[in-house]
């Protein structure tokens, strides 16, 4: 396990160290930093170990998202997530909610998410498009996981959804549906030419420097990403300013460089040698 880049982690009311590993998973306890909120605010790295001792080969990344209080409506969290994410989606202040109520969903357009996506106590619904799933409540705020969807059974690049209410009940966002956008950085294409980041120098040994297009005056989020689209290292990225990316331990091989806003998402593929 590699420990989160904020906040703090522990187990049992421990700190908990790099590498450690952990049996008692329910025990582990996130703090964030007081008065600090991001979306997501931080993320950790980790692998399985099976009874035999077998580690897995895949890493995965779970983010952590902290807020004052949910927005009004719906929301969800990663804004702009990837395959390898956790989707929590957040119904707050709705009173038109119950415990009938549900999720109705489906991806790529509505089709039917494969079962292995399904939260517990989902259902197919019988236009074999969609399923519904039920939401969990606290206070006036309902929420639901879905995710990661990077099965090899079935690629998933669009989630699309609607409330229903119970009693023929339904919220579609005034016809519009809710859509999220899932995005494979393992196959994303480099960003056109006049639209690029710049990287100098690519290939790389022990560091790049890094800019936003010239015609760019607003301020992005920066990372760094293996090609399964794991998230290495994160930084500020300021309209007209360059960023030095230091390389640190990280392997010889090629990664993906993701800038992205509310708005707009630059990316550059980068090799190490």
């Amino acid at each position: 396990m590699d420990l989160p880049d904020a906040g703090t982690l522990t187990l049992s009311g421990n700190e908990v160290s790099s590498d450690e590993l952990i049996t008692e998973v329910e025990n582990l306890i996130f703090t964030p930093e007081m008065q600090q909120t991001g979306t997501p605010y931080a993320s950790f790295t980790y692998r399985l170990i099976d009874d035999q001792e077998l580690e897995s080969e895949e890493a995965y990344t779970l983010s952590i998202n902290v807020l004052n209080d949910f927005p009004l409506g719906i929301s969800w969290f990663p804004e702009q997530p990837s395959i390898n994410d956790v989707v929590t989606i957040v119904v707050n202040q709705d009173e038109a909610m119950n415990l009938n109520s549900r999720l109705h969903w489906g991806v790529n357009g509505w089709a039917q998410p494969n079962e292995t996506y399904w939260p517990t106590g989902t259902a197919s619904w019988n236009d074999g498009m969609a399923v519904q799933s039920p939401l969990l409540q606290s206070e006036q705020a309902w929420t639901i996981q879905l995710g990661p969807f990077n099965q090899i059974d079935q690629s998933v690049d669009q989630l699309d959804f609607v409330l229903y209410y119970g009693d023929e009940n339904w919220n579609n966002n005034n016809g519009q549906d809710w859509k999220i956008t899932i995005t494979d950085y393992t196959s994303i294409h480099e960003t056109e030419e006049q639209t690029k980041l710049t990287v100098f120098p690519n290939p790389a040994v022990n560091e790049v420097f890094i800019s936003l297009p010239q015609a760019e005056t607003t301020d992005f989020d920066i990372s760094l990403r293996d090609m399964k689209g794991q998230v290495l290292l994160k930084s500020k990225l300021k309209a007209g300013e360059v960023i030095v990316l230091k390389r640190n331990r990280l392997p010889a091989g090629l990664y993906v460089l993701v800038a992205k806003n509310r708005k707009k998402i630059y990316t550059s593929k980068l090799l190490f040698r």
